[in-house]
């Protein structure tokens, strides 16, 4: 999850993906660390080089990258779509409040989407859509259909209609 504004680039993993967890390695010594200064109500990022700014446009600067461990959670509504939605559960057990603000979600190196982060204190929890898993599609089929009409002229008919459904997920992996 790539943040704007404030707080950059925060990546979240699954624990299913620690091991593959080296791969980033290079990408993180790309950058040089900022120094934090931390005051107990806010941080202080101090880059280790002057970055010019116009006032005219934003711009982003890289303020520092950390790794999250992730729980996730898989949700699809096969009456309405295919798609199926994941959502990651973190705790921020970086030294950071993470400030809220709009995000780029990337899975494994692509960009799946855009959301929007809440403000995260250190050691709290939270809940943050990951957008689409391209790889798994669900579709339902009707398996059985039975109508029964219940009644009579006097007392009035019901008609009950019940269908038996089939969840089918498939896999892309």
């Amino acid at each position: 999850l790539e943040s704007k504004g404030r707080m950059a680039f925060p990546q979240f993993e699954s624990e299913e993906d620690e091991a593959e967890a080296g791969d980033d390695d290079a990408f993180q010594a790309s950058f040089a660390a900022s120094e934090v200064v931390s005051s107990g109500v806010s941080e202080i990022f101090i880059l280790p080089k002057r970055q010019t700014i116009p006032s005219s446009q934003d711009i982003r600067v890289h303020i520092s990258s950390l790794s999250l461990k992730a729980n996730l959670t898989y949700t699809a509504v096969p009456r309405r779509s295919t798609k199926v939605y994941v959502q990651a559960d973190i705790r921020n057990d970086s030294p950071f409040t993470l400030l809220p603000g709009s995000s780029l979600v990337f899975v494994d190196g692509s960009f799946v989407g855009s959301s929007h982060v809440s403000l995260i204190p250190t050691q709290g929890r939270a809940y943050l859509d990951a957008g689409i898993d391209n790889a798994l599609r669900v579709t339902r089929k009707i398996v059985l259909q039975e109508t029964k009409s219940t009644g009579g002229v006097l007392s009035g008919w019901t008609r009950t209609k019940s269908l038996k459904y089939e969840l089918v997920v498939k896999s892309m992996r």
